[in-house]
């Protein structure tokens, strides 16, 4: 199956990297965007150092605003795509937080699934985060012509909202269908290889 690859990076506040060396027994958090079963947040999951705590966020300016505001947290954001490039909000939120440092970066493996609540019921649209959408754009109108793509916060309050109302669809991945009980309507949506 084809997948996607997104870049994501691990950040720190410049001159927190000493002070988390020698207070290794207080629990930092690592934010990302929220809620739970985002890409970044499965992301988050596996770039976790020990002692992280993993704190959602409602947006990428919230993540860049609290990992600058608290020495010794960090953040994990998605900066880069092969379909789409540079994630542009990210990127302009580095330059606006020059104290955050990438210590990590990691290419990670995207599937994007279209997700919805049965098999059935009509799509009348379809929801995801703006960058997800654009990875499928082109599937996705070949195969439902005419069906609105509306971009939502993340791919996972693209599945909560799927999994409220049968005539919408998530686009997101397998792991964010199971926590929101939606079924796999069409799997790997997204439009190229190696995204």
């Amino acid at each position: 199956s084809r997948a996607s690859t997104q870049r994501f990076a691990h950040l720190i506040t410049h001159n927190s990297s000493r002070r988390r060396r020698r207070l290794p027994s207080l629990p930092m958090n690592l934010y990302y965007l929220g809620p739970e079963e985002t890409f970044s947040h499965r992301t988050a999951t596996r770039m976790a150092r020990p002692g992280e705590t993993l704190t959602p966020c409602p947006d990428f300016r919230e993540v860049f605003r609290r990992t600058a505001a608290e020495p010794g947290t960090a953040a994990v954001v998605p900066f880069e795509n092969t379909t789409r490039g540079p994630v542009t909000e990210v990127m302009d939120l580095l330059a606006e937080y020059p104290t955050l440092v990438a210590v990590e970066c990691r290419a990670v493996p995207v599937h994007q699934h279209l997700l919805t609540r049965d098999l059935t019921t009509p799509i009348a649209r379809i929801l995801s985060k703006e960058e997800a959408l654009a990875q499928c754009r082109a599937t996705l109108r070949r195969i439902y012509p005419g069906i609105p793509l509306v971009p939502v916060a993340s791919t996972a309050e693209a599945a909560r909202l799927a999994a409220d109302d049968p005539t919408l669809a998530a686009v997101a991945g397998e792991t964010t269908a199971q926590r929101y009980g939606l079924t796999l309507r069409r799997p790997d949506v997204q439009d190229a290889q190696g995204n």
